[in-house]
């Protein structure tokens, strides 16, 4: 699962507009999967991250407002049977978190996302900084499996290194690694000059749109080194699932951007985002799927596609409501119907 902070009009295989970034990393993968044109998340990067995690919407998981691990923000309960609790727990699969968490409330501590189910944390609790500190993204403190590391680089290729170390870690064991990119989030900043290419200048709050489009290029770019290192025989048998965690921020949306829209706003572009699935299970290559979709969908699809049969009602017999529905029927065959009808409400 590959999340970043951005909106889908910033995605070329998902909009045809002048916003839209380089992506041909994300662009390949809709060609060898299918496009999701209606998939919705929240408005803010900790709700949605809770229902990738549990299929379950805020009103049950009581995460709805951006958490902080440095205030009395309530993070997600460590009681919630997550994404990596039911992929061990119904097909023995491993797990690994990398990059941005953003799910630990102030009590929680470094090791939540491990208590949460995770074998392997490697990342941040929380954003990078301040608007006006664009060297965040350079200069950030990690957490290696509870333990605090000095900055090791540019985070968004540190994700990608750290991604790598742990499937290397899981051997042959089955996986699934969440790859939680912190961009396009501000503080903007010109990335590094060989993962963009762009032209910048100035301040990046002077040409917002262009410095976002940078950095979402430079996760385009470390996210085809992840792919290309893993290996075409491993990527066969693996589905990737590329989706932002909420709409573009409003002040970098350029021209696009008017007053009430874009990133914490209820406007289509507050929670209107990319998804792509790609994968063995895609019937029909380069598809598109109109139907609307949400991220409580990504818990039961994970699942299914990880060979698990009926996640929903597995989890029903553990008294755990799903909001989510499996998308397995929709990638085999982008046009047909998602039956939500049995939504316990």
């Amino acid at each position: 699962v590959i999340l970043a902070d951005v909106g889908r009009e910033r995605i070329g295989a998902c909009s045809s507009g002048p916003a839209a970034a380089p992506t041909p990393t994300i662009d390949a993968l809709a060609r060898r999967g299918v496009c999701f044109d209606a998939a919705g998340a929240t408005p803010y990067c900790s709700p949605t991250r809770a229902t990738i995690l549990t299929g379950r919407h805020a009103s049950r998981t009581g995460v709805g407002l951006s958490v902080s691990p440095h205030g009395p923000s309530r993070g997600l309960s460590p009681d919630e049977w997550t994404l990596p609790k039911a992929a061990r727990d119904l097909m023995g699969v491993r797990s690994a978190m990398v990059g941005k968490w953003h799910l630990a409330g102030s009590p929680d501590g470094r090791d939540h996302a491990r208590k949460c189910g995770f074998d392997r944390f490697l990342g941040t609790l929380a954003n990078l900084g301040k608007s006006h500190e664009i060297d965040a993204y350079s200069t950030a403190w990690t957490v290696v499996d509870n333990e605090v590391t000095r900055p090791r680089g540019y985070i968004t290729t540190v994700t990608v290194d750290d991604a790598l170390e742990s499937i290397a870690w899981f051997g042959e064991v089955p996986w699934v690694v969440v790859v939680s990119f912190h961009a396009a989030h501000f503080p903007l900043h010109a990335p590094p000059a060989d993962l963009h290419s762009q032209e910048l200048s100035g301040q990046p709050m002077q040409s917002p749109m262009a410095h976002h489009i940078a950095m979402v290029e430079s996760v385009d770019r470390e996210l085809g080194r992840l792919l290309a290192s893993i290996g075409e025989p491993v990527l066969e048998r693996t589905h990737v699932i590329v989706v932002g965690d909420n709409g573009t921020q409003g002040k970098a949306m350029g021209d696009a951007h008017r007053p009430g829209k874009g990133k914490g706003t209820m406007h289509e572009t507050g929670g209107g985002v990319p998804l792509v699935i790609a994968g063995p299970g895609v019937a029909s290559p380069g598809a598109r799927c109109a139907v609307p979709v949400h991220t409580t969908d990504l818990f039961p699809t994970a699942l299914a596609l990880m060979g698990a049969e009926d996640p929903v009602a597995a989890a029903r017999e553990r008294d755990v409501v799903v909001d989510g529905r499996d998308l397995s029927p929709l990638i085999a065959a982008p046009t047909a119907s998602l039956d939500r009808d049995g939504v316990v409400t």
